[in-house]
């Protein structure tokens, strides 16, 4: 991530933004418009390393439908049939949060817990 944000400060390009794509996007555009920068087209262009495990559409739709278990049990009353007991939730929780890495990009988790 680092090297993406200091190829677009090299650029006068701004780094902002969540996420990788964000800042590859802003890369691409800006190649796009400047087909003589050399330095990027090589670093943009390079394969995907084959240890990069593409995103699978039917793991997404899983996990957030994993998710929305989770989000009803918070709001479940005790005697609600969606109500999970903390243990059970915070293993859920845990599992979920472990598949969303495994099926997304690590760098795509903020950790706010």
């Amino acid at each position: 991530m680092a090297d993406l944000r200091a190829l677009c400060s090299a650029r006068n390009l701004s780094a902002k933004g969540r996420g990788k794509s964000k800042i590859i996007d802003r890369l691409v555009d800006h190649l796009n418009a400047n087909e003589h920068d050399a330095e990027l087209k090589r670093i943009l262009r390079k394969p995907r390393p084959s240890h990069v495990r593409p995103m699978v559409v039917s793991d997404i739709v899983q996990l957030w439908k994993d998710y929305r278990v989770l989000h009803v049990a918070l709001k479940a009353e005790v005697s609600d049939g969606q109500y999970l007991a903390p243990d059970v939730f915070a293993a859920k929780a845990r599992e979920w949060g472990c598949r969303y890495v495994r099926t997304t990009f690590e760098e795509d988790v903020t950790p706010y817990i």
